[in-house]
């Protein structure tokens, strides 16, 4: 039975690779450099291969000859092409790290310099709330004070009675 439902799944169920998550370390890209190390890699080694092929079938030096000389710089094209590919990789994950380190510290700094924004906002608003309600309670007592001064009953709620 589990044979037959694993043939019935479609490729994109039986691509079963891990996808990209943000909250990946950087350092566990293999699934994402793969594409571009094979590319290099295939590059290099194809077009070394050309040009091996194309000077030894120019020399013109028997089908013998070519095939052994072709063999004999395989080693030297593959190994190139490891090391393009390897380097210019590794290389990206590299400066990719970096990157990720230095986009850290900026947010770091970047989360710093807005809480620090916020509570000056804060702050500020506090004092204009406090410097409102000064001034409301200034000219209600100055009110009060006029009403007494001339004799009149003031009944009037202070300021902070009246919830809102």
């Amino acid at each position: 039975m589990d044979t037959q439902n694993n043939i019935k799944k479609g490729p994109e169920e039986m691509n079963n690779h891990p996808k990209e998550n943000p909250k990946d370390s950087l350092l566990d890209t293999i699934w994402q450099t793969r594409y571009w190390y094979s590319g290099i890699f295939l590059l290099v080694a194809i077009s070394g291969e050309i040009i091996v092929i194309t000077r030894e079938i120019t020399q013109n030096q028997g089908i013998i000859n070519t095939w052994l000389a072709i063999l004999e710089h395989n080693q030297g094209i593959l190994a190139a092409a490891i090391t393009a590919a390897t380097t210019l990789t590794e290389g990206a994950r590299f400066i990719m790290v970096i990157a990720h380190g230095v986009k850290q510290i900026i947010d770091k700094w970047l989360d710093k310099k807005d809480k620090e924004f916020r509570d000056k906002l804060r702050a500020e608003g506090r004092a204009e709330e406090r410097a409102a309600l000064n001034k409301a309670w200034q000219d209600w007592l100055a009110r009060k004070e006029d009403a007494e001064s001339r004799g009149q009953p003031f009944n009037e709620p202070p300021p902070n009675a009246n919830p809102e």
